[in-house]
């Protein structure tokens, strides 16, 4: 029996996979691959375009999750995914501008989840309906920051569009926001109102926190033209007695601000 047979070709590929590691890679582990790469669990995980070279120890493929397409190689051991980028167009940049005016508004509260980290770069993946479906980071992300990225996020939609979009957002963004209206980078960034709304909240935490009996939670604090502010709480806690103890437990606040606006604060 020759090698050329199948039984010879498979027994050739058994005695290599004790020299080489990439030999039948399956299905099952490349989705194990790019879990560990993209975040997504192996189960929400498509893959397509498969490659392999034994020989090299080598494999190429793509994985899909969440909409968003990720390009992976593995050599030998080393595993890397990139996430595809869309091409500049003027479509793709008028939604990068929908997505960064409507996200801008979680600057801080994102920010909060990397102490110690000046500026924080992020893919996210936004459904049609204007949702956040994956976010993801230069490194993996650990359970407590996804976690409080998400609560950072909630709440807060792009306008709708016909297709899913992967954009990169800058926190702080590029972009400002006054009133619920992005401006371009150009334009001058209005006085900070919020700064003692911040310090305000962050002199409440322990009312807040009794209240959601959480060790961190997302404030929303709106004001309108002539400074009256009002708290809410995003998420599952939203609309619930929570909320309400929230706002009992903070009180009335006035801020002198120049401008109706908008804010969201993490509390921890």
């Amino acid at each position: 029996m020759g090698p050329s047979t199948p039984r010879g070709i498979a027994a050739v590929c058994v005695a290599a996979m004790g020299l080489f590691s990439g030999c039948l890679t399956t299905l099952t582990d490349l989705r194990s691959y790019s879990s560990g790469q993209t975040g997504c669990p192996p189960d929400d995980i498509t893959i397509s375009d498969r490659r392999e070279d034994v020989v090299k120890k080598r494999n190429t493929w793509v994985a899909i999750c969440n909409e968003t397409r990720y390009r992976c190689s593995r050599f030998d051991r080393n595993v890397s995914c990139t996430a595809e980028v869309l091409p500049r167009t003027t479509a793709n940049e008028t939604r990068t501008a929908e997505v960064v005016g409507a996200f801008a508004l979680a600057s801080d509260a994102v920010l909060a989840c990397f102490p110690g980290t000046p500026r924080v770069v992020l893919a996210l993946t936004i459904a049609p309906d204007g949702s956040v479906s994956n976010v993801r980071a230069p490194r993996p992300l650990s359970g407590d920051e996804s976690r409080c990225v998400r609560r950072a996020f909630s709440g807060l939609r792009a306008p709708p569009a016909q297709a899913a979009a992967l954009v990169h957002v800058w926190f702080p963004s590029d972009a400002v926001v006054i009133a619920g209206t992005a401006a371009s980078a150009g334009t001058a960034a209005p006085t900070d109102d919020a700064a003692p709304l911040r310090i305000w909240l962050d002199g409440q935490r322990d009312g807040i926190l009794a209240c959601t009996q959480s060790t961190n939670v997302v404030v929303v604090a709106r004001w309108d033209a002539g400074g009256a502010v009002t708290v809410a709480l995003v998420g599952d806690l939203a609309g619930t007695p929570a909320e309400g103890c929230v706002r009992s437990a903070v009180g009335a606040q006035h801020l002198a601000a120049s401008a109706a606006g908008e804010m969201r604060h993490l509390v921890r």
